[in-house]
């Protein structure tokens, strides 16, 4: 029959063989040939049943190919025509489908269920037409969603995934390893955690020794953890930081230690002082060690005497045992020596260093007072001879005390009176020979324009500095310079009656050092400074303080008293009542004075300095108590006349300022 001509069969036996392998009655053969009763049909495909009569069913256009009468079927055939144009075709294939054991049978909306294969694995899934519709839907027609991620590829990938993650933890391990040992010793280990992305580190603490007058300590470049050993689980993060800091630490000692080195000094031991923190335990038990967490040096000084423990930060500071305006002073002591290196007869001339009592006659406010650089005397080219006066003025009170500045200023007028024009070296930026070359040839270019007669008689004897020579003889000088000033100790101690305590004969001291000696004339034992006695190299004094009666009291009272003498003109004592002078020079600074009149205490300034302005913007001393000038004849308060303290007085100190600004 002509496919274009409808086919209507009337005859059971007359089904095409289309129709008898797709639909088979449930109940079987025969069955009625009533064209419209209902009869259920059990589709050969997906095996579900479905209602529809023997008309219907075979009411089609072509009975070799007959439409989808299944409502499952007919679902999944629209659907895996769009299924196969999507972008999902390309990872999976639909092989089968069947009706969702879910369904009511006899409900509306029955739905099929898929049997997908995963192209790349052959492994396969059954997923709900309610669920695997969605991927057709517009919003999901690039990304997909993850119903079809397959499980199996997905074990497979975090499979490979987590044997990657423990190939890379490994090679991290052995890196991690590998820069520890290189901080910390060959015993370090890191090995990879349990945990994921941790790391097991395991770090024994330094290896020390033990020192006769410090609780325990350690060798320079340790093996070892200084701060602390280790046993912890961490992440990479946090131990690559350990081991940063720990490595910046190590280059600070090596730093240390060779800056030590350039200062004549040897460092010994470093150790650290540990704190609450387990990965920041410190690395013993130290006694001897600052509170403050941190680490610190100990070094054998230039004199051979071993040091006090001190942070990175105090060695630069003192420049191992010497303070930066000291170092300094001594640089530039050794650069002038480059410059001026003979005397007009080719012969070598010495330099010292804090000379005093050259200034002493001038001005009795410079008695005791030093010259930081002195010359012997030079040969100069016309016959005569001079000396170089120099002061290295690198703190910041010659540029803000007032006091300082007043010194400076009778320094210079006292050289120049003296017929040595004293030669001023401004503040080097940083230690180094370069600088200090630059500041000194910028000093004498100023020098010499102030004093042309004198710079062209220098400037014959003028050689320029090489900066390689200066800075190898500033790095041996420390050494010299300590020499050379034990030998002065012993002149000094020898002129005045003095000898070192047993077991300090064959010591080198520094300046700050304290020794220990004996007075020829009391044969009695005292204590003193370096600096000190060789203060006595200017002056020469029979018998000890203790001998003389001297009590330090006395030495602070008497150096009180010739400091307000000095800066508190006869006009302005004369003003202020005795007993207050005496306080003033008997206290400390930080005493308060009590009023001669009333009896009652009355605050002072915390320096000398503000003492000194105080007293000459106020003309005198006046009482923060009564609020009146105290001068020597100012009659005393009796008790009967005093006012109550709770009502006048309390008042009148609320209007202390503006009542001292009339009083001056």
């Amino acid at each position: 029959m002509a496919a274009s001509k409808q086919f209507k069969l009337k005859l059971v036996s007359d089904i095409p063989q289309a129709y008898i392998d797709k639909y088979v009655p449930r109940d079987g053969y025969p069955i009625t040939q009533k064209n419209k009763e209902k009869i259920i049909w059990v589709c050969q495909c997906c095996n579900s049943p479905f209602s529809c009569s023997f008309d219907n069913l075979t009411n089609i256009p072509d009975p070799d190919s007959p439409p989808e009468r299944c409502p499952i079927c007919r679902i999944a055939q629209r659907f895996c025509a769009r299924f196969v144009q999507s972008q999902h075709a390309a990872n999976w294939e639909i092989l089968s489908h069947e009706e969702d054991g879910t369904n009511e049978p006899d409900a509306k909306g029955r739905a099929p269920t898929y049997l997908l294969r995963h192209l790349a694995c052959g492994k396969s899934k059954c997923i709900k037409h309610s669920s695997i519709k969605a991927l057709l839907a517009p919003s999901q027609s690039v990304t997909g969603t993850s119903l079809l991620d397959c499980e199996f590829c997905a074990a497979k990938a975090a499979e490979y995934e987590a044997e990657q993650l423990k190939l890379e933890s490994g090679r991290i391990a052995a890196e991690l390893e590998a820069l520890s040992r290189e901080v910390w010793g060959q015993r370090a280990s890191v090995r990879p955690s349990s945990e994921n992305g941790q790391f097991h580190i395991t770090v024994n603490a330094v290896e020390g020794e033990r020192l006769d007058r410090i609780a325990y300590t350690n060798v320079i470049m340790p093996m070892g953890r200084l701060k602390g050993p280790l046993n912890d689980v961490m992440s990479e993060a946090q131990l690559r930081s350990l081991i940063k800091d720990d490595l910046r630490t190590k280059e600070m000692v090596a730093e240390v230690a060779e800056d030590a080195s350039n200062f004549g000094a040897v460092l010994k031991y470093v150790a650290y002082q540990g704190r609450e923190n387990q990965l920041y335990k410190g690395s013993g038990d130290f006694d001897g060690l600052p509170a403050k967490s941190e680490v610190y040096f100990c070094y054998t000084k230039a004199t051979g005497h071993l040091s006090n423990w001190q942070s990175y930060h105090r060695l630069k500071e003192t420049n191992y045992t010497l303070t930066t305006q000291k170092r300094s002073q001594l640089l530039t002591l050794v650069v002038l020596k480059h410059m001026f290196p003979a005397d007009a007869s080719g012969e070598v001339f010495e330099w010292r260093q804090d000379v005093r009592g050259l200034m002493d006659t001038f001005d009795q406010g410079l008695i005791g007072r030093e010259i930081d650089i002195v010359s012997e005397p030079i040969l100069l080219p016309n016959g005569q001879y001079t000396q170089i006066w120099a002061e290295y003025q690198g703190v910041q009170s010659h540029n803000d005390c007032e006091e300082t500045k007043k010194i400076d200023r009778l320094k210079k007028e006292a050289c120049s009176a003296a017929g040595q024009p004293l030669l001023v070296v401004s503040k080097m930026k940083v230690l180094s020979a370069k600088q200090a070359i630059l500041v000194c040839k910028k000093a004498l270019a100023g020098w010499g324009s102030n004093h042309p007669e004198l710079a062209d008689q220098l400037r014959p004897l003028y050689r320029s500095p090489n900066i390689a020579d200066v800075g190898d003889d500033f790095r041996n000088a420390d050494l010299i310079q300590t020499q050379e000033l034990t030998s002065r100790l012993h002149k000094v101690m020898a002129d005045n009656g003095r000898s070192l305590v047993n077991g300090q004969e064959g010591r080198l001291f520094l300046q700050t050092d304290t020794i220990k000696f004996i007075c020829h004339r009391c044969g009695k034992e005292s204590e003193t400074s370096v600096k000190n006695m060789l203060s006595l190299e200017s002056r020469k004094i029979e018998g000890c303080e203790k001998c003389r009666g001297i009590t330090t009291q006395v030495r602070a009272a008497t150096a009180r008293e010739e400091k307000y003498q000095q800066f508190l003109s006869p006009e302005l004592r004369a003003r202020i009542h005795p007993d207050v002078l005496k306080q003033l020079s008997l206290g400390t600074i930080k005493e308060n004075i009590c009023c001669p009149r009333c009896d009652n205490i009355s605050e002072t300034p915390s320096t000398f300095t503000r003492v000194i302005e105080r007293l000459e913007a106020e003309s005198g001393f006046i009482c923060g108590y009564c609020l009146t000038r105290i001068e020597p004849n100012t009659p005393r308060i009796s008790p009967g006349n005093f006012i109550s303290e709770q009502n006048v007085l309390t008042s009148a100190r609320q209007w202390q300022r503006p009542i001292r600004k009339s009083l001056s």
